[in-house]
């Protein structure tokens, strides 16, 4: 119900953008944008870990392929209505000081207002549909989870009994930092900071790269660098297929090592990247194909050691 409620404002906020008519009303939708996106966020991380524990559905990939589709899509339904940075005119007072032509503006808002429109009434059917859930059927959580049963009792073993075998008594070995003779809380901050670390830097360059392409000394234009970023994303989307099938021939360790060390030749390459289209190009196909394996990766090595409990995962 919460989510509902926040993604219909997110929604909202996000469609009527290009309508502000004052700066103060284009930021209190990003006030609001932000409220919306922090939910949606905590609330799919939770709801996917929690959804995936103890099944063979590949959960975490398909929620993760399904938002690769989702932003390809939504930058074909923008590209054609990108104008970018629209042409200035020297004022007769000084030819440091540059205004906007006013069509310049009424032109820009009437472009961005059908794709705004048309993703609008798009994504508006996610709360609507959690909207019905909640008051048909409403999700349950699990009544058995991993955390539910720790041998708390026994400071000593590392086994805990399995409550959901068929005998009714099943002894399995704990997770490593689930054991009271590790440190549990500093691992699991560790863990929690790794993700939220990553997630910044992916979360960030998403959000500004087709900006930074305008402005770099490349100065590409808006529909150019949406072209770049969707190339990346189709990208970004096929390593979400491949990384399906990594963990049936591959450790989870060895996956998060080689796409980490393509982020980080990713992100070095940039830096020519600034002056040269084509190391640029490359720049963006090796970050994006690195991306695809850490959101989910980084799930499955710490469920690994530790449980991803509601709390952790939030």
């Amino acid at each position: 119900l919460t989510f509902a409620i926040f993604f219909t404002l997110l929604t909202i906020a996000s469609a009527v953008i290009p309508l502000s008519p004052y700066i103060w009303v284009l930021y209190l939708c990003a006030f609001t944008i932000g409220l919306g996106s922090a939910v949606y966020g905590s609330t799919t991380t939770v709801w996917t870990v929690e959804l995936g524990r103890g099944t063979t559905v590949p959960i975490v990939q398909i929620f993760e392929l399904s938002f690769g589709i989702g932003s390809i899509l939504s930058t074909l339904a923008l590209k054609p209505y990108l104008i970018g940075e629209p042409a200035v005119t020297p004022t007769p007072v000084s030819d440091t000081v540059l205004v906007l032509k006013e069509s310049d503006v009424i032109d820009r808002r009437s472009r961005l207002m059908t794709p705004t429109l048309l993703i609008g009434s798009c994504i508006i059917v996610i709360p609507i549909a959690l909207f019905v859930m909640y008051f048909l059927k409403p999700y349950k959580e699990p009544k058995l989870k991993d955390e539910d049963i720790y041998d708390d009792n026994n400071n000593t073993t590392d086994e805990v009994m399995d409550k959901s075998s068929d005998n009714g008594i099943q002894l399995v070995p704990k997770k490593l930092f689930n054991r009271k003779d590790t440190p549990r809380k500093t691992m699991r901050l560790l863990f929690a900071l790794e993700f939220a670390l990553y997630l910044v830097f992916e979360t960030t360059f998403n959000k500004f790269s087709v900006t930074y392409f305008q402005y770099s000394p490349l100065k590409l234009s808006a529909e150019k660098a949406t072209e770049v970023y969707t190339v990346a994303m189709s990208v970004y989307t096929a390593g979400l297929v491949l990384n399906i099938l990594y963990p049936y021939k591959f450790q989870i360790k060895n996956i998060i090592c080689v796409h980490y060390i393509l982020v980080i030749v990713g992100a070095l390459l940039l830096i020519p990247g600034r002056t040269s289209v084509p190391i640029m190009w490359t720049a963006m196909v090796i970050m994006y194909m690195g991306f695809s394996a850490m959101y989910s990766g980084i799930i499955a090595i710490t469920e690994q050691f530790v449980d991803m409990t509601n709390q952790l995962s939030t």
